[in-house]
């Protein structure tokens, strides 16, 4: 491009011819047929041309993953923070995990030291001992029809007196808390007129579903005996109808 301007500016000044004034002077005029070339030469087509804007003109763009980049800045943030820190720390940290590892070694110590001592204390005759009375042990009887485990009632493992912390001196008469005969038999009576008073409206509507029940079952079987009826009656006329046929056919055989 320079050499082709420079090659333009030489052919315009080169080939002009300059004189003195005189009195017919000639009318000066740009050179518009070399401007335009050179103009050409210089701004490019209006198709590959791009448009200036100010940045006021701009379409304001909405960004969709402000979060997540706030997310990464603070992400970043706090791993730059936590290199800082482990560099500023580092023989603290050092530290801390030597005294992690020595306390977990002598935490494996002790446990391996009880091992052996229960290794030690082993008696290989009175554990053979043990099997053995197992194995004779009758699982059968504590044991239910079910094939579940019975649980001994806690009545049999302690008192009452015991449960609420009694001394040995003192005595619970178990049959206190019963009624005798005439409180039974009030206690039953109150409970009939309770029932009829307050729970008449269950007996009530129990009375009414097996009367309802009943009235259909006996309709089911009414009507089961009627067909009943019915299939017989046809059977015989079915009977009735084929021994007529045959008659017929029997004597018309015997006249042909």
């Amino acid at each position: 491009l320079f050499y082709e301007i420079y090659a333009s500016y030489q052919y315009i000044f080169v080939f002009q011819v300059f004189t003195f004034p005189s009195a017919s002077r000639q009318p000066i005029s740009v050179p518009s047929v070399f401007v335009n070339d050179l103009l050409k030469k210089f701004d490019p087509l209006s198709l590959f041309q791009i448009p200036l804007r100010l940045p006021q003109q701009s379409a304001v763009i909405e960004i969709f993953a402000g979060e997540r980049m706030l997310k990464i800045r603070r992400h970043k943030m706090r791993k730059h923070k936590r290199r800082k820190r482990y560099d500023r720390d580092y023989f603290k940290y050092q530290k801390y995990h030597r005294q992690k590892k020595a306390k977990a070694e002598n935490l494996f110590r002790n446990r391996m030291h009880k091992m052996l001592e229960d290794y030690k204390a082993f008696d290989p005759e009175k554990y053979i001992k043990d099997i053995i009375a197992c194995a004779k042990q009758n699982v059968t009887k504590d044991v239910s029809p079910s094939g579940r485990r019975k649980y001994p009632h806690w009545s049999t493992l302690i008192t009452l007196e015991e449960l609420y912390g009694l001394p040995p001196t003192d005595y619970i008469v178990k049959k206190a808390g019963l009624a005798g005969d005439e409180d039974r038999e009030k206690i039953r009576q109150l409970k009939k007129e309770y029932d009829e008073k307050y729970r008449g409206f269950l007996n009530r509507t129990s009375c009414s579903l097996e009367k309802q029940v009943n009235k259909e079952k006996q309709e089911y079987l009414q009507k089961a005996k009627i067909q009943e009826k019915e299939t017989v009656d046809s059977n015989i006329n079915l009977e009735k109808n084929t021994d007529k046929v045959d008659s017929a056919e029997n004597s018309d055989n015997v006249k042909s």
